[in-house]
C-alpha cells in the first residue's frame, strides 16, 4: 500500500495511504513570452528558474476513520515552516513543502474517508544522496550525478580559501566555524551573520559532471551537495 511521509512521519501511523499524486508531474519552466505587435511569433525570455510545484496527493483512509482523520488534520496544521515531503513510489527523492490550506473530506461513508491534500513545494525533487553531508579532502573531486547545477551548503572551520571549479571564497573570521548557504545566499556562525567575514564574487555552485575542491588554511570542510532534479 503507497503511503507518504511528511516530517518524518509516516501516513501509515494514521492508516492514511495515497490513492493517487501528481509528484511524477514536474514544475513549468518561468518563461515570460512577449507578443510584439508587427513581429511574427514570439520573443521568449528565460528567468533561468522554475516555478512553484503545487502537490496533490489523493488519500483515502479505512480504519478507524475519525480517530485517524482527525489525529492527521491536526497533525498537519501542527506543522511550521518547510518541511520534507517523501512518498513511497519515490524512495530515493524528497520536497520541501509547507502546508498553506485547511483540511477538508472530499467524502465519507461507513468504509472509507477520502481527501485530497495540496501544498506548495519548492519546484526540486531532491535527492536523498545529495542530502547527506561529506567530509572534504583538498584535490576531492565531487561529481553531480544531475542535469542541474546545485547550490551547496558548506561547513568550514578556521579561515582559509576554498576552491569549487572556477568558485573561489576567502574567510576571515573569529568564529569557531562558519556556515555558507550557497541556496540562501547567506554566511552565519549559529545565529551570528557573518556575511561580512566572507569574500567572493558568487556563490559556488556544484556543475553537473565533475566538481574538483581544492582549499588552504581550513582545519576541515564539509558539504551538503543539495543535487537536485525536476
Amino acid at each position: 500500500m503507497r503511503i507518504f511521509t511528511i516530517n518524518n512521519t509516516p501516513s501509515s501511523d494514521f492508516d492514511i495511504y495515497l490513492a493517487d499524486s501528481n509528484l511524477f508531474d514536474s514544475a513549468e519552466p518561468d518563461i515570460d513570452v512577449i507578443d510584439i505587435p508587427g513581429r511574427s511569433g514570439f520573443v521568449h525570455i528565460n528567468n533561468n528558474r522554475f516555478k512553484p510545484f503545487r502537490a496533490r496527493l489523493k488519500c483515502y483512509c479505512i480504519e478507524d476513520m475519525q480517530t485517524n482523520i482527525d489525529d492527521f488534520k491536526n497533525y498537519l496544521m501542527s506543522l511550521k515552516g518547510i518541511v520534507a515531503l517523501r512518498d513511497s513510489q519515490h524512495p530515493n527523492v524528497f520536497r520541501k513543502t509547507i502546508n498553506t490550506n485547511g483540511f477538508k473530506l472530499d467524502d465519507s461513508d461507513k468504509k472509507r474517508a477520502t481527501f485530497t491534500l495540496e501544498c506548495d513545494c519548492y519546484p526540486q525533487s531532491f535527492l536523498e544522496s545529495g542530502n547527506n553531508e561529506v567530509a572534504i579532502t583538498s584535490g576531492d573531486i565531487l561529481t553531480n550525478p544531475t542535469f542541474f547545477d546545485s547550490k551547496p551548503l558548506i561547513v568550514v572551520k578556521g579561515n582559509g580559501t576554498l576552491n569549487i571549479g572556477d568558485y573561489e571564497l576567502t574567510v576571515n573570521t573569529s568564529q569557531t566555524s562558519l556556515t555558507i548557504d550557497c541556496e540562501s545566499m547567506n554566511c552565519y556562525s549559529n545565529n551570528v551573520n557573518c556575511n561580512n567575514d566572507v569574500t567572493l564574487t558568487d556563490f559556488p555552485v556544484l556543475k553537473t559532471g565533475e566538481n574538483e575542491i581544492t582549499f588552504t588554511g581550513f582545519t576541515e570542510v564539509k558539504m551538503t551537495p543539495r543535487w537536485w532534479r525536476v
